[in-house]
Formats: C-alpha cells, sequence, structure tokens
C-alpha cells in the first residue's frame, strides 16, 4: 500500500514529540528519498524500468515521517505502539536515505564518466547518419582503439562502512570497468575519507555549502550541501560514545565555565542558552575535556542538575579532584560537597574581576585591573592583605562600590589562595585553559543559530575532536614539574597526591 493511503491515526503526545524531532532532522532532498523508500516494493531494487519524464517518483510531504509511524501502528497489539521498535524503524529509515544519497552521488560520476545520464541518449546534433557514424567509429578504432564509447553494465550492491554504521548502496558499473569513483575509489570498504575531510571544515566554522565547494575543490567530487548536512548530524553518533567514554582516576584541577548559543526551541523561536563545559588536568598534566552540559530546561543552575552531572563523572571513573575553579555558578558548590567532599572549590579570579569591572567607569578600568592584581599575585598572604590596604585606600573615596564589592570578597576569594605554592596559586586564580577551550568553541559557532541541543553538541564536540585534543596531547600545561612537586609537598593534597603521582 502507497504512503499517501495509510489513514491518519491518533499518535500519544510522546510518540508526537519522536516524530516531530525525526522529520525537523531531514532536509528536503532526504523526505523525497524516504517517500521513495515507503512506496517501493520489495524488489524494486531490481527494477531497471526508466520513469516517465515528468513524474515524481514518491510523495513530496512533510508527513511522511508520521506516515511511517502510521504505517507500523496498524500493525501493533491493541493501538498501543512499541516506541522502542518505531524508533529503530526510523533510524534504519534515516540510514536508507544516507545510502540512497551516496548512491546518488556516485550516480552522478558515472554520468560524467560515461557522457549521458542514465538513461540519456547522445542528440541529434551530436551525432550523424549511421553510416556516417560507423566510419567514424572505424576511423577512430584504426587511430586509437583505446577511444570506445562508454557504456553502463548496470549496478550492483556494495556495502561500506560509514558513521551512519554499515550501509549498502547501489554501486554503478561501465562496461570496460574503467569507472573509478572518486567519492568511494576501489578497494575502499568505508566512507571515512570524505566524510573525515567535511567533519574537519566543519569544525572550522564553514558553512554546509562553503564545505561542498571545499570539497568539491580538494577532491574533484561535488556534493550536495545536503548531502554535507547529513554527513554533520551523522557525526552526533559519536556523542553518546564519547560521552559515555571511561574517564581517568584523578584530575588534580578541573575548571567549570558556560558559553551562551542562540539555539532554536521548538516554536522556531531563538534562545540565549548556557552551554556549560568541564574541563579537566590530568596527573600528567594534559587538558581534556570531561563533559559538555547543556539543559534543555530553566533548571540547568540548580543543586539536582550539577549532582547529576559530577555523578556523571564518578561513574565513568574519577575519584579524586584535588581544586575545582568556577565561576560562581549555582548550585555548582553544593553539588561538589555531595560528590567531591575533598575537592577545593576555588571563585575564578578572572570572572570576579570582570564582574568588579561594570561598576567602573570604562576610562579607569585599566588602572583597576592593574592595582587589584597584587591582591592575588604577591608572593605571600601578609603581601596580599598589605596590597589589599593600600588598594581599598585608594579606590574607595573615588568609587566605593566597586571598592566595596572586592572587599566583600577578599577574605573569601582571594586569601585562601595563599594556602598553596605559587605554581599552584598560577593555575586555580586563573582560567586561561578554559577561556582559551570557549574562544575555541566561539569560533566556530559564531557564525548562525542551532536547530536543537544535539546540534550544539555535535559543532563543539567536532571543534574539541579535530583542533583542541591533538594539541592538548601533544604536550603538557607550563611548569607541570613544579606543580606536581608542590601538591606532594603541601599537606592539604598530599595524601591524594601521593596516590597517584610517583615521588
Amino acid at each position: 500500500m502507497g504512503a499517501n493511503n495509510i489513514k491518519p491515526t491518533t499518535l500519544s503526545s510522546e510518540l508526537a514529540d519522536l516524530i516531530s524531532r525525526k522529520q525537523n532532522e531531514l532536509t528536503q532532498e532526504q523526505v523525497e528519498a524516504i517517500g521513495r523508500i515507503l512506496n517501493s516494493s520489495p524488489d524494486s531494487s531490481t527494477n531497471t524500468k526508466a520513469p516517465v519524464e515528468g513524474t515524481v517518483v514518491g510523495p513530496v510531504s512533510s508527513d511522511i515521517v508520521k506516515q511511517l509511524i502510521t504505517k507500523k501502528m496498524s500493525n501493533s497489539v491493541d493501538g498501543k505502539p512499541d516506541l522502542r521498535n518505531i524508533r529503530f524503524e526510523l533510524d534504519q529509515v534515516i540510514k536508507s536515505v544516507y545510502g540512497e544519497m551516496l548512491s546518488m552521488l556516485i550516480e552522478a560520476e558515472m554520468d560524467a564518466h560515461i557522457g549521458a545520464g542514465k538513461w540519456g541518449r547522445v542528440s541529434a546534433s551530436e551525432t550523424t547518419s549511421d553510416d556516417e557514424l560507423g566510419e567514424a567509429s572505424n576511423e577512430s578504432n584504426e587511430t586509437n582503439p583505446k577511444e570506445k564509447r562508454k557504456y553502463r553494465n548496470g549496478s550492483y550492491g556494495r556495502k561500506v562502512r560509514s558513521s551512519m554504521g554499515d550501509i549498502t548502496i547501489k554501486f554503478p558499473r561501465d562496461r570496460d570497468s574503467s569507472f573509478n569513483s572518486i567519492i568511494l575509489p576501489k578497494g575502499e570498504k568505508d566512507t571515512f575519507a570524505i566524510e573525515e575531510q567535511i567533519w574537519f571544515l566543519a569544525s572550522q566554522g564553514n558553512s554546509s555549502r562553503d564545505i561542498a565547494n571545499t570539497i568539491e575543490k580538494l577532491m574533484g567530487c561535488k556534493v550536495s550541501h545536503e548531502y554535507v548536512n547529513h554527513v554533520i548530524a551523522a557525526f552526533e553518533s559519536r556523542y553518546n560514545e564519547w560521552a559515555s567514554r571511561t574517564l581517568e582516576a584523578f584530575y588534580p584541577f578541573v575548571f567549570v565555565d558556560c558559553l551562551y548559543l542562540n539555539v532554536r526551541n521548538e516554536s522556531g523561536s531563538t534562545q540565549n542558552k548556557p552551554v556549560y563545559v568541564i574541563l579537566g588536568i590530568n596527573k600528567d598534566g594534559h587538558k581534556d575535556i570531561l563533559d559538555i552540559a547543556m539543559s534543555s530546561t530553566s533548571s540547568a543552575e540548580t543543586k539536582s542538575f550539577w549532582l547529576e552531572r559530577l555523578d556523571g563523572l564518578k561513574k565513568r571513573g574519577v575519584k579524586d579532584i584535588l581544586y575545582i575553579s568556577m565561576d560562581g555558578v549555582s548550585g555548582l558548590e553544593g553539588g561538589v560537597k555531595v560528590m567531591f567532599p575533598q575537592a577545593t572549590v576555588q571563585r575564578c579570579i578572572v570572572h570576579l574581576i570582570r564582574n568588579s569591572c561594570e561598576y567602573v567607569n570604562s576610562n579607569d578600568r585599566a588602572e583597576w585591573c592593574r592595582d587589584l592584581k597584587p591582591l592575588y599575585s604577591s608572593a605571600d598572604e601578609a603581601s596580599a592583605e598589605a596590597a589589599f590596604d593600600t588598594f581599598f585606600a585608594k579606590w574607595h573615596p573615588r568609587n566605593h562600590i566597586a571598592a566595596e564589592y572586592i572587599a566583600a570578597r577578599f577574605d573569601k576569594h582571594m586569601r585562601p589562595l595563599y594556602r598553596h605554592s605559587s605554581s599552584v596559586r598560577k593555575i586555580m586564580y586563573t582560567t586561561n585553559a578554559i577561556e582559551a577551550t570557549n574562544s575555541s568553541f566561539r569560533e566556530v559557532v559564531k557564525k548562525g543559530v542551532f536547530g536543537g541541543i544535539k546540534s550544539v553538541i555535535s559543532t563543539l564536540l567536532l571543534r574539541y575532536t579535530y583542533h583542541l585534543k591533538p594539541k592538548w596531547d601533544s604536550r603538557a600545561v607550563n611548569n607541570w614539574p613544579s606543580v606536581r612537586c608542590e601538591l606532594l609537598a603541601n599537606p592539604i593534597t598530599a595524601d591524594i597526591a601521593a596516590k597517584y603521582f610517583k615521588r
């Protein structure tokens, strides 16, 4: 039965939400492909009859996914749909679409190789009479036997690996076996080469059209921007694997910060939403992103939200953290005290100074920041106290609101720094690591609005995979041997550090 003949069925809210999410992931080209899949018979792959010119193969409708669901529901027991099976069916359809799109690209390569479309013929203007054609063909064969007219020779099913899993594509053949696809060359058993190029270009913040143009220049094959979008979306499948990977047991330093991105919600309007990045420095001094968190609700900055994220770190293997630097994120400190009670929570000094500048005239900010520096970077606590007295005496008469803002936070956020050595202190009071990470993320996300949480996470993960991680794996943070020695020497951290550092 064709998809257009399926009768509508009342759907549950959960099922309707599932349909909506899946439907939003599809481009118009993919919807058309799903239409062909829904309307095809089991043996349609063997049907080589050419379509009539001007006809549409399969329905072009935004209700394609809904029709697929209702078709599956008609076979359900007591009208109760099996959501797990439906999700599987949807994934299989999208997987089939991916294979069909790849087949279409390779078929276009064959068209260029043959010089005509699948059912195309050489036009009258390009030919002479049959006799003249025969004579020309004979002369051509005598002078250059290799110059023969190319003919198709059907197609065969070729199984390849892709980011969507194993897929089978229709791979075209020609009679003299001279065709060799650039997208999927002979002997290649996966599509990762072109996918890797697309992912790398996407990680630099290029648009799908820019990527398609670059791929054509680099690899000599023409791909549509719809295909590029589909390959980028396929990268989302890697997120679950990355987000559940086993972490190391010990991270001496962890930083938590957020950046705000424009995300389109279900109603179509955009919203500025926070994306939380958790970055750790391991026992060898190498940085790594432990988690990227984004809440779909307004409950992001609550203790329960952070308990869930931190519990996730523990389940993935993290046992000990010495210091957690944060920008006063609501609920985070409470969550840390529950999940990692031995960790020292340090307010980010850079964010504290930045917030204080809101109370300072723009002409005075450079002087303000310069006078603040001795408060957190002095040699010892006594010097820091003297620097604070000098600072307060100078600035209170000029700007009492800003001076009192710092005075209220000096004892809680700056004085505790001096319980630690200078090298450890420098890592704690600066957030260069997390600031550089978020700066790199902003480079790739500044070009547009995201279609949802998955789209955001996928883009940030691309940037991390292709730009940040290779750099971090190649070198440790500055002066790490001294930091390690100081952690072992400090009574506050010595017991935990000794479990992981060799003396």
